[in-house]
């Protein structure tokens, strides 16, 4: 996300050709760093996020290119790069620099609550229940979170992974393995934000974007119904369930491990200040309910202990490649003044779950936004 570009313009002039593919030392680089945050924040810092969004990274920085460095297989697209075999060479030296900064924060005392690497992923729903349909679904959750947390937790790709990429797959050599492995202190951190539709697809093309012979989208492919409430944003969907289903199926490919949340939220294109605190607001509102009540009930139906929680944002900001275009804060900034204005979405956050000290496990639904002194102000 924010790599120095310095260390990507030396990378460019290895034979490895980008800093997430020179595995033989960017780990170094990568551990100094570590230590040097550590040594000055140490005493500020509860909670250690080693890697944030290791997927956007390898989906976007290799395989399409539409992120930085770039890189991809259409020279339309991409001065450089191989989407069929990069995208898997990142996501390694992704995995390799986590496990080398978690050593490091073990050797300093393992200071705050937890280190971990954080991993995106969203929710997939089979569009329907044929074994091919359900298989492609499962597929699509490990090329997005798996590929990271099977390694971390078992030292290995998934098996579905190994069977899709075969040779273009990088190997862990033994050494490599001891570093990954156990590389976590039992908390899971994760993003989610919504939930898409999934149904099996093949492709001739053989590169990160097709092995998973997967298609998703947040409508239905044969009705056209969005799965949630779609946002103005082009790819979000309210899908209450969403987060508490894939923490499930966390849950249970890595038991016993202790959630931490740590972005999760509603977003809008920006349209005017009258409806970011009025209607559009009611629907970010409306979407915390949702999903955290949903996450209650999960996590008391299967044993799921949830340390932290994390909305995505406090304030609205610049938000990577939609830079101001899109609001996700519940306080809403005026960009040109810097005035800062709680939305009802944060009147409703600061009643009802910023006073939990733990989440509730009765698994009852959130008490409703317009309970929460919610007002509606019209465009």
């Amino acid at each position: 996300w924010d790599l120095p570009l310095a260390l990507e313009e030396y990378a460019a002039t290895q034979p490895c050709g980008s800093f997430w593919l020179c595995h033989t030392w960017m780990g170094d680089v990568f551990a100094d760093y570590v230590k040097l945050a550590i040594g000055e924040f140490a005493d500020m810092v509860d909670w250690w996020i080693t890697i944030n969004e290791p997927l956007t990274v390898t989906a976007h920085g290799y395989a399409d290119g539409t992120h930085a460095p770039g890189r991809c297989s259409d020279r339309s697209q991409c001065w450089r790069g191989n989407s069929s075999t990069e995208p898997y060479l990142a996501a390694k030296g992704l995995v390799l620099a986590h496990a080398r900064a978690f050593r490091a924060w073990e050797g300093l005392g393992r200071p705050g609550r937890g280190c971990g690497i954080t991993i995106n992923a969203d929710w997939r729903v089979p569009i329907s229940d044929s074994p091919e349909d359900v298989s492609a679904a499962e597929r699509s959750l490990e090329w997005q979170a798996a590929v990271f947390a099977d390694p971390i937790h078992f030292g290995r790709w998934p098996a579905s992974m190994v069977e899709a990429a075969a040779e273009r797959l990088p190997p862990w050599t033994r050494a490599e393995a001891e570093l990954v492995t156990g590389s976590h202190d039992g908390h899971f951190f994760m993003n989610h934000y919504t939930t898409n539709f999934a149904r099996a697809r093949a492709e001739a093309r053989r590169d990160w974007l097709t092995d998973q012979g997967a298609e998703v989208s947040g409508y239905h492919f044969g009705t056209g119904a969005p799965i949630g409430t779609p946002s103005s944003n082009g790819w979000l969907f309210n899908y209450g369930p969403g987060l508490g289903q894939l923490m499930t199926w966390y849950h249970r490919r890595y038991p016993g491990v202790r959630f931490v949340v740590t972005e999760n939220g509603w977003g809008n294109a920006t349209s005017s200040r009258e409806a970011e605190l009025g209607v559009d607001d009611r629907e970010r509102c409306s979407y915390y309910r949702d999903y955290l009540g949903n996450l209650s009930a999960a996590a008391a139906e299967h044993g799921m202990r949830v340390d932290a929680y994390f909305a995505w944002s406090l304030l609205d900001n610049f938000e990577w490649a939609d830079g101001f275009s899109v609001r996700f804060g519940l306080t809403y900034v005026d960009y040109d003044t810097q005035e800062r204005t709680p939305k009802a979405s944060a009147a409703w956050f600061r009643d009802h779950v910023a006073p939990l000290k733990e989440l509730p496990l009765d698994g009852q639904a959130f008490p409703p936004c317009a309970e929460a002194g919610f007002i509606a102000i019209s465009a």
